[in-house]
């Protein structure tokens, strides 16, 4: 299975130990126990998720773009709110017919 990682992350975050490197290092040996490919990492430093627009997430975005596109089977996020904190936004979306899932470490 191919998985990708979505990471972002809040200056105060990155204080409590949710660093994008603490993310990316946690995706690696996820993906090392579940014997999945790691594909690729999207990385978005200094984005907020409070956003219905996806443009003003660039990165998520092109994430989302490739999953629909079937570049990944499997999207690896530190947590939920990592992908979205806009719960109707959210669930709509994990609710949808995406090609790929979601799965929170």
């Amino acid at each position: 299975m191919r998985a990708a990682l979505y990471a972002r992350v809040s200056s105060e975050e990155q204080v409590e130990g949710y660093s994008i490197d603490a993310q990316s290092r946690a995706f690696r040996l996820l993906c090392e126990s579940k014997q999945w490919t790691p594909h690729r990492e999207y990385i978005e430093e200094g984005k907020s998720a409070r956003t219905e627009n996806i443009n003003k997430r660039p990165v998520f975005k092109q994430a989302m773009d490739d999953g629909l596109n079937h570049q990944y089977d499997v999207l690896v996020v530190h947590k939920v709110d990592r992908f979205g904190v806009m719960k109707g936004w959210c669930f709509a979306f994990i609710h949808s017919p995406f090609p790929s899932s979601i799965y929170p470490m």
